[in-house]
Order: C-alpha cells, then sequence, then structure tokens
C-alpha cells in the first residue's frame, strides 16, 4: 500500500529529473556557444565598435544558455505544478545586511578554497587568465561577461527556477541541492567548495526575502569586486595591491560578521513574531496532490531516489568528468602548446 507521501515523492523525483536534463541541455548550448564566441566573433570583431560587438555578443552568448534551460523546465513541466521567479521588488530593509553578511561568508569560503587548491596542486597559471592588457575595452567586457552577465542568468536559473521548484519539498534540502548544483555547473574544482558556499548564501537570500533581486544585487557586486580585484593585481599594481585587498577582505569579514549576527536576531524576533500572528512564509503555503508541501519536506529516500533520476546522473557525470579533464590538464600539459 503506498504511502501518503508517494505522490510526492514521485512528483519531487520528476522535478529533480527534468532539472537534471535542463542542466545537460544547458552544458551542450553554453559549450558550443563559447566556442562559437572565443574561436570566431573575437576573431572577426576588432576596432572599437567590433570590441564594443564582441562584448555585447559574448554577454548574449553567456546568458542564452541559462534563459534556455530555465525556460525548457517550466514547458516541459506540465505534471507538476511550477513555481514562478520571484521578481518582488520590495526588498526589505536589511538586505544591505544580508549582502554583506554572504560577502564575509564567501571570503571565508574563498581562504579555504584557496588552503584546498594549494594542497591538491591545483593552480591556474596568470598566462591562462584573459584580457592580459587591460585596456578599457578589455576591462569593459570583461565587466560585461564576468559580473552583469552572471548575476542575471545565473540567479534566474538556480536560485529563481532551481531553488523556487525543489523549496515546496522541504527547504533543506532545496537549499543543499540547488547549491551542489550551482558547483557543479561551474565545472571547475578548483571552485567547488566557494561556489557551493556561495550557492547556499544566495538560496538563503532568495528564502529570506522573497525576491529574486537581493542574490542578484550581492551576485554582481561580488563578481564586479572579482574584477576589480583582477584589474589591480594582474594589469595595474601587481603585488603592491595585496595588503590593501587583505585590508578589504578583513573589512568584509569583521563587517559581515557583525550584519550576521544581527540578522540572526533580527529574523529569531520576526519568526517568534509571525508564529503569534499566524502570518505566512514568504513562499505562502503550496497544496499540492493533495498534500501541505510547505515546511513537510520530503523523506530521505525520496531525495535519493531523485537524485539517482537519469537527469540529475548525465548531468552530475558530465560536470564531474569536465571539472577533472580541466584538472589534469591543468597538472600534465604543457600549457604553452595549447596558448
Amino acid at each position: 500500500m503506498l504511502s501518503p507521501i508517494a505522490p510526492v515523492a514521485t512528483a519531487y523525483r520528476r522535478v529533480l529529473n527534468l532539472i537534471g536534463w535542463s542542466l545537460v541541455i544547458f552544458l551542450g548550448v553554453f559549450f558550443n556557444l563559447t566556442v562559437l564566441d572565443q574561436y570566431f566573433f573575437a576573431e572577426i570583431l576588432t576596432g572599437t565598435l567590433g570590441t564594443a560587438l564582441s562584448g555585447l555578443f559574448s554577454s548574449v552568448c553567456y546568458m542564452a544558455p541559462f534563459i534556455l534551460a530555465g525556460s525548457i523546465f517550466y514547458i516541459f513541466n506540465r505534471k507538476t505544478p511550477t513555481q514562478p521567479v520571484r521578481y518582488d521588488l520590495n526588498l526589505p530593509a536589511v538586505t544591505p545586511l544580508l549582502i554583506f553578511g554572504g560577502l564575509a561568508t564567501i571570503t571565508a569560503a574563498a581562504y579555504v578554497n584557496t588552503w584546498f587548491c594549494a594542497m591538491i596542486g591545483y593552480e591556474i597559471p596568470s598566462e591562462m587568465l584573459p584580457y592580459q592588457d587591460y585596456d578599457n575595452p578589455s576591462v569593459v567586457i570583461m565587466y560585461m561577461t564576468t559580473a552583469i552577465a552572471p548575476a542575471f542568468a545565473e540567479e534566474f536559473l538556480f536560485r529563481g527556477v532551481i531553488y523556487g521548484n525543489l523549496r515546496p519539498f522541504g527547504r533543506t534540502q532545496a537549499v543543499l541541492i540547488s547549491a551542489a548544483l550551482f558547483s557543479l555547473m561551474h565545472q571547475n574544482i578548483g571552485q567547488t567548495f566557494y561556489t557551493f558556499v556561495a550557492g547556499v548564501a544566495m538560496a538563503i537570500m532568495y528564502e529570506l526575502t522573497g525576491s529574486i533581486w537581493c542574490s542578484v544585487l550581492f551576485h554582481l557586486f561580488n563578481n564586479q569586486i572579482s574584477v576589480i580585484t583582477q584589474v589591480l593585481y594582474y594589469g595595474r599594481f601587481g603585488e603592491s595591491v595585496t595588503p590593501w585587498l587583505a585590508l578589504w577582505d578583513a573589512a568584509v569579514l569583521v563587517i559581515g560578521l557583525v550584519s550576521i549576527l544581527f540578522l540572526v536576531c533580527y529574523y529569531m524576533r520576526k519568526k517568534n513574531r509571525s508564529q503569534v500572528n499566524a502570518k505566512p512564509s514568504v513562499f505562502g503555503t503550496q497544496e499540492h496532490l493533495g498534500v501541505a508541501l510547505y515546511d513537510t519536506p520530503v523523506d530521505r529516500g525520496a531525495i535519493a531516489r531523485g537524485l539517482k533520476a537519469p537527469g540529475m546522473i548525465v548531468f552530475t557525470a558530465l560536470a564531474v568528468s569536465a571539472a577533472i579533464l580541466t584538472y589534469l590538464v591543468i597538472l600534465f600539459v604543457d600549457l604553452e602548446v595549447l596558448l
């Protein structure tokens, strides 16, 4: 006899399977558009106008696979009610604290990530970094493709579509699974821990605010800092800027820690008031297949079966294989031959 949760577990597996296949399509489209961008359009688009068009095309090439994958999920997920991406502009007053708390969290994760990369011998040579001249057009292109495009496209897919549609089946596994998929998407062993922590932080921001814009702003700000750091370190001042970057990290950690402590107190008080006044969560109470799913997570068996769905297996295998291949290339291949 089927248990009452069985229909929900089936729906959960279906959602994860479709997410997996959507991400498989994402990988294929992303790879082909990247090759087309780097080895065709980047070569023929020269001069001032060509550089501007190249930056615009690179941004479109980056964003298109994410939008396509999210659209495919909604188009083919006809058997399970879907959650829309939440674009509420009415962000809470604590949004800046969420951003600083997130920055502190991923800054700490970055130091752990650096230690891990050193331990396994994973280090991308500086000559492989793009835009070595760091002239004004190249910096603009880097900002468009490294800061703006990822902030909007990645948040739409991984927080808006993936986290949002896993959320009705349970909050904790939705945060962890969406963060793990976000990490795998980067196909980079050297970023595994860092991107996972970032994925957790941004999913929590989406949960707490009920709006995609908080995580978008955080993602944009963080990537913008990365662009500025790269330009200053590799293109302008070299190692002389290191003490200033360390000072920035220290300031972010201190301000972020204070922000996190304040946020913990703030949301604990808010939770207590919500329980007294019976106010709904930002995601509301979902009714699906006759079972109230809000804060009624599926069991571990359902999670395991969902993660073993064909789409999830294929995506994970492709992403892990690409990450391992990149790692082996860095360790054993003469990079001068490739460059």
